[in-house]
């Protein structure tokens, strides 16, 4: 259940680094004890770039039979520091496209993809040219249209005080997986737990602008009975940015 003041230790650091209230019933907030880490990821590492996106993952939510989420580590986040943002940022490439494209097998960074990365030292063997790189903007603005959406200036974001959400769906859920490269990391009984009902994944980040970093969430839906839209709508019941 709460875990002994651990629900009510992350929801004041949720107002403290992330500027927002949870009010999330405790009965349905669950935290794994199989590991010291929970940490998810999505899929192999790709060629191109070392290592791969993950997910820093805390307590566990059960909105229904059909929909659990896991909502992102806050023990590990940074509260902002004033004047490391730019006041002109744009948040339009989330952490939960990274996963989407690193579960499709595709380069996962938005530097890399859009060629933002300045001068690298790269070998000749490695160097891209002008066509490659627009053919890879291309692959994944497909991968984007197909999985992602983006919700602004709409009920749903009024009621949570924010300015974006995104909702990415994560096609193959058998490469989402607790760490299994590394055995002390991995929560086997936790992910076979999270998967034995569902059959669509979704990564899901409310954005306020003022708040800096967004709040990540991973969910588990049983698509036969329930849909993205209205396990997001519920959860949104319980969020609310200052």
């Amino acid at each position: 259940m709460g875990d002994d003041g651990k629900y009510k230790e992350y929801c004041r650091q949720m107002k403290e680094k992330r500027n927002l209230t949870l009010s999330i019933p405790e009965s349905a907030v669950s935290f794994q004890s199989e590991s010291s880490l929970f940490v998810f990821s999505f899929g192999e590492k790709v060629e191109e770039l070392a290592g791969r996106p993950i997910f820093m993952a805390g307590p566990i939510i059960s909105l229904s039979k059909d929909c659990s989420l896991v909502m992102m580590d806050i023990d590990s986040a940074e509260k902002p520091r004033p004047g490391a943002y730019s006041d002109n940022r744009a948040y339009d490439f989330p952490a939960s496209t990274s996963w989407m494209l690193s579960n499709c097998h595709y380069p996962w960074a938005g530097w890399y993809i859009y060629a933002t990365n300045g001068i690298i030292m790269e070998d000749d063997s490695m160097r891209r040219t002008d066509e490659e790189i627009v053919a890879l903007q291309k692959q994944v603005a497909r991968l984007r249209t197909k999985h992602e959406r983006l919700i602004e200036n709409d009920e749903l974001t009024r009621k949570v005080g924010c300015d974006r959400v995104f909702i990415v769906r994560i096609p193959d859920m058998v490469k989402i997986c607790t760490n299994r490269d590394i055995p002390e990391y991995y929560c086997p009984k936790t992910e076979a737990l999270l998967k034995s009902n569902a059959t669509e994944c979704y990564g899901v980040e409310f954005y306020k602008h003022s708040s800096y970093e967004p709040l990540k969430m991973l969910f588990f839906i049983n698509g036969n009975n329930t849909t993205i839209d209205e396990c997001v709508s519920q959860i949104a019941e319980y969020i609310r940015f200052e």
